[in-house]
């Protein structure tokens, strides 16, 4: 008699826990978070902070998205940076812009990709780091919770001839599907600390 011709299967009879198998709510369900409005996932900017500044003073992208043809106009060389993005699955890009005082701006990027398995959101995750290295960023200093996200505070100042030198940090950060990207600019000290909470609030919301 062959294994399978048997009339049932016998299991033990266990049973699941009381809700074990109680469907997952939406509130908790990170693929009905992801799949919506990702600009609803960016963290707020801070009270005081001008969100109106002129547009030579922010990024590109105000109405909250910007394409993949946007992100390659940032590079010195537009069109392998895009043929690279849609090479890697890229969905969308979603983005808050502020200013604080008179000079400092804050970027706060989540860069989406088509990936279930997560492998083209840590491709582009270790690309981001490999640049910051490559530019004597140093090795960052970890955020707790986020796996390999770094903040770095040890970047060289951003420099143009006849415009003042200003100091940056940057912080990177992948959850999922997601990469995460903030950018502080401005002239004098740049608190690493204040990267760092920035960083861990807005990987809270993913």
């Amino acid at each position: 008699r062959q294994p399978l011709s048997q009339s049932d299967l016998r299991y033990p009879d266990k049973r699941l826990a009381p809700g074990a198998d109680d469907p997952v709510a939406a509130k908790d369900d990170r693929r009905v978070k992801t799949d919506g409005d990702l600009r609803k996932l960016l963290v707020d900017a801070p009270a005081g902070a001008d969100q109106d500044a002129p547009e030579s003073a922010l990024p590109a992208g105000r109405d909250g998205w910007l394409a993949a043809d946007q992100l390659a106009a940032e590079f010195p060389r537009a069109e392998p940076v895009f043929k690279a993005f849609v090479g890697m699955g890229f969905r969308r890009t979603a983005q808050v812009v502020w200013k604080e005082g008179q000079a400092r701006v804050v970027l706060v990027r989540l860069y989406q990709f088509h990936d279930d398995a997560g492998l083209s959101s840590y491709s582009f995750q270790q690309q981001e780091h490999q640049l910051v290295r490559a530019a004597k960023g140093g090795t960052g200093t970890r955020i707790p919770g986020s796996g390999n996200g770094r903040v770095y505070t040890g970047l060289p100042p951003a420099a143009k001839p006849g415009y003042q030198s200003l100091n940056q940090v940057l912080a990177i950060a992948r959850r999922g599907d997601i990469v995460m990207e903030i950018v502080i600019v401005g002239p004098g000290s740049i608190s690493g600390s204040y990267a760092m909470g920035l960083a861990k609030k807005q990987l809270g919301r993913l």
